[in-house]
């Protein structure tokens, strides 16, 4: 869930990161004696269907004084630049040769550009920020920073995140019970929260009772319309015997029952694919 979370942040908010590279941007120069500048770890503190918070964590070889400074310059991701709330402030700490400082950046995915997707993709997420560290007393510190972050890793977090602001498995329906299988469709509701529409390449699916597999399977030619719920109904064929086993007496005396549905969304992009993982919790209608 939380990756799902943060996966859906590449799709809808990587929209809070963005031109990428599997090989990463070239570090700057390292001066003698001093911390090598580099973008080292993103965390997602919240996400809603409005607004992302992060703490981007860095390391500087020099910074302004004090423990509380603000920032003004430009945030990229994958080259694009992000539109963002100000100020942004940057609690900063002195390290060996250097700083570790942490910005916290507010974003509203309304404002996020458009083509911000579509340069994602490759596994990597590649930041910049540049500008001006502002301190105590008025100091002042140019930096840049850059760095290369791989999803699914340590360097990119999103703990406590709902998925739920953005999938829903909206319940199902099976009708035509046989000896052998019975024929359905479930619904989901897939949130986008950027302005821009989004192309998806495949939608998989699996369906499950108390974690046994019902039914699996895959939609493609689906298309994510900006800023709205996005409905999708999807048709499953379930084996009688499997929904059976799982049921057991609901199947004989039809009514509903709990289902699970999980599975990866699997997002177009201009140089490969952004996969968003989910799983969601819903009912299962039994008809005649």
């Amino acid at each position: 869930m939380k990756k799902t979370g943060f996966a859906l942040l590449l799709l809808l908010i990587p929209s809070f990161l963005t031109a990428m590279a599997t090989a990463g941007p070239k570090p700057r120069q390292k001066e003698e004696g001093l911390a090598s500048p580099s973008i080292e770890k993103v965390e997602i503190s919240s996400l809603s269907r409005d607004r992302a918070s992060l703490w981007v964590r860095a390391v500087l070889p020099r910074a302004a004084k004090g423990w509380k400074q603000t920032f003004s310059g430009e945030v990229r991701a994958w080259g694009v630049p992000l539109k963002l709330d100000r100020p942004v402030t940057v609690a900063v700490q002195p390290r060996s040769g250097g700083f570790d400082a942490v910005f916290s950046l507010e974003l509203e995915l309304a404002k996020l550009p458009g083509d911000l997707v579509l340069k994602a993709g490759g596994g990597f997420i590649n930041a910049e920020i540049r500008g001006t560290l502002t301190g105590e007393g008025g100091s002042r510190e140019s930096i840049e920073v850059t760095g290369s972050l791989r999803a699914g890793t340590p360097q990119i977090e999103a703990p406590g995140l709902d998925q739920r602001n953005f999938f829903v498995f909206s319940g199902g329906k099976l009708s035509n019970l046989s000896l052998e299988q019975s024929d359905g469709e479930v619904q989901i509701s897939l949130f986008n929260p950027l302005t821009a529409d989004l192309g998806v390449k495949e939608l998989r699916y699996t369906l499950a009772i108390e974690g046994n597999t019902l039914a699996q399977g895959s939609r493609t030619g689906i298309k994510l319309y900006g800023r709205r719920d996005n409905r999708i109904s999807i048709p499953v064929t379930v084996k009688h015997s499997s929904l059976a086993a799982a049921a057991g007496t609901t199947v004989r005396n039809r009514g509903t029952i709990g289902a699970t549905l999980s599975g990866s969304l699997i997002l177009k992009t201009a140089t490969d694919s952004v996969t968003l993982n989910f799983v969601s919790a819903g009912n299962l209608q039994l008809v005649p």
